[in-house]
């Protein structure tokens, strides 16, 4: 019999798990051990049938236990300091987190000792207690991953993200036989990344990056601080050489997707996605690229449909539910974007999801609700020019003077950090146009265009000379818009309106903008 179970586990490791539940079956009707009955599960885990593992799971823990107390008293193993109960309890946590029971699966984890758990069993935690907010817990926890493996990256980064700095951990790996020149380098980066000082994180990642060339992780992170920079074309350059270097590679691609939509670049972002579905890969990044293409192209229906598909495949990744606000408030639902925008804040609490938050709020004309948020955005972000601007836009829908007043202080403050930050010069505009100073929001304008020709700015110029009674102007930057950006809603819409009054057909007064003129950040 015992020959048998080895023969189940064999084909387990093998991955015939079809076969290994067969045979478990036979086992069962007649010898229902301990050892039977967690091959038996092992078998419907491999085939992801993760409730049917879990109970018998608990068959083979009650098993061990009956058969432990038929032993001597002196003889009995205490069942806390038994490997194989140990990785049992182990085994019945994967199920739980597999079938959404979190608690469960920390409970069971929390009952093992601290000095017989597992790296594996550590990150589950520490992961656990960071998806809950007890930052406190998770820090202590992914430090007890790091001192079993000082090169778990993924507790690494984790601790970044964390507010950790990268001096706290370098007694654990400063004393590792193997050469770690690369990898404070990389914390540094990182934890810059993390506090969005994206310049100093892409100055370390250059520098890396002509150590190990074509290293994915690299090119990948500073692709995403170049499009927080909003340096484009320098992002657009190193998502190509991650294509060529790994066509299949899918990881931050749908920020790529996010960059090619907003650049117009709707026949490469098609190419993506022809890569994409290529690539045989089914995770959230594929689906969220699908999605940005089909709401490129006007199909919400589809972008949804792709969206929901990206969530499926991981309910943590932000992207999708940042998406999904934005769709839905371009199909005027503001209460359900801020449903999906929080719930992206909570994954990762970024300038996408202040933003979306922030947008979906002011579109309900809840005021306070939106200045609380942006307020808590420059608290976490006190080095951010864009959370500073969040501040200045929400202040600046009030219509008292003060408060105008200060929204322009944080403008200019922003602009202190980063004066080139076309978030804050769009925030400038719309205050300028509440208080009626059109010649100043356009020579604002007029000269950022010099350095930054995006269809954005083209947009709110033509908003301007058509609020002025200049329509020929108008005309001429709305179509500039197009051009920079054939997928632009709001140079369609204008254009479509400015048309209208022009050919004197349109006899409705225009609806008060309210909404919220920032870029979407990934």
């Amino acid at each position: 019999m015992e020959g048998l179970v080895q023969s189940i586990q064999q084909l387990i490791h093998e991955e015939m798990y079809d076969s290994a539940e067969m045979l478990g079956n036979f086992l069962l009707s007649k010898n229902p051990s301990a050892d039977v009955l967690i091959a038996f599960a092992d078998a419907l885990f491999g085939k992801q049938e993760f409730k049917r593992s879990l109970s018998y799971y608990r068959k083979a823990q009650q098993a061990m236990a009956s058969t432990m107390m038929k032993r001597p008293a002196a003889n009995r193993t205490k069942e806390a300091e038994d490997p194989k109960s140990i990785n049992l309890r182990f085994k019945m946590a994967k199920c739980h987190f597999q079938l959404k029971d979190q608690h469960s699966a920390v409970s069971l984890l929390n009952s093992i000792d601290k000095s017989q758990r597992t790296i594996s069993m550590n990150l589950m935690i520490a992961k656990y207690y960071h998806h809950n907010n007890n930052e406190k817990s998770a820090k202590t926890c992914y430090v007890d991953v790091l001192r079993q493996n000082p090169f778990a990256m993924e507790a690494v980064l984790a601790l970044m993200d964390l507010g950790v700095h990268p001096t706290e951990l370098r007694a654990l790996y400063a004393s590792h036989p193997s050469s770690t020149d690369w990898l404070e380098p990389i914390l540094f980066a990182h934890h810059m990344k993390s506090s969005h000082n994206f310049q100093g994180a892409l100055n370390h990642l250059t520098n890396l990056g002509r150590q190990f060339p074509n290293n994915l992780y690299i090119l990948t992170t500073m692709a995403q601080c170049e499009m927080h920079l909003d340096q484009l074309e320098k992002a657009r350059i190193t998502f190509e050489k991650i294509r060529s270097t790994d066509p299949c590679y899918m990881t931050g691609m749908d920020s790529y997707a996010h960059l090619l939509k907003s650049t117009g670049s709707l026949t490469d972002l098609n190419l993506l996605c022809d890569g994409a579905m290529k690539s045989g890969s089914r995770g959230a990044e594929v689906w969220t690229t699908m999605a940005t293409y089909a709401d490129s192209k006007g199909d919400r229906e589809a972008s949804m449909k792709f969206i929901q598909e990206a969530i499926q495949a991981n309910d943590r990744h932000a992207p999708a539910f940042n998406l999904k606000g934005n769709v839905l408030l371009s199909l005027n639902k503001p209460e359900e974007a801020a449903a999906s925008f929080r719930l992206a804040h909570v994954i990762k609490p970024d300038l996408a999801s202040f933003s979306g938050l922030i947008r979906a709020y002011l579109q309900l004309s809840n005021l306070k609700l939106a200045l609380s948020v942006a307020k808590d955005a420059r608290k976490k972000m006190p080095n951010s020019p864009q959370a500073l601007t969040l501040v200045g836009i929400v202040l600046s829908q009030w219509t008292q003077a003060d408060y105008r007043s200060k929204a322009r202080e944080c403008f200019m403050q922003a602009l202190k950090i980063e004066p080139d930050c076309l978030d804050t010069i769009l925030g400038i505009t719309r205050l300028d146009i509440y208080e009626d100073k059109f010649q100043a929001a356009v020579d604002l304008l007029l000269e950022t265009i010099k350095k930054h020709n995006r269809d954005f700015l083209h947009v709110r110029l033509a908003e301007i000379y058509t609020l002025s009674g200049k329509s020929q102007e108008a005309f001429e930057h709305y179509n500039i818009a197009l051009r920079l950006n054939p997928a632009s809603e709001g140079a369609r819409a204008g254009l479509e309106r400015l048309e209208k009054e022009m050919s004197g057909k349109d006899d409705s007064q225009d609806e008060e903008d309210s909404g919220l003129e920032v870029e979407d950040d990934e």
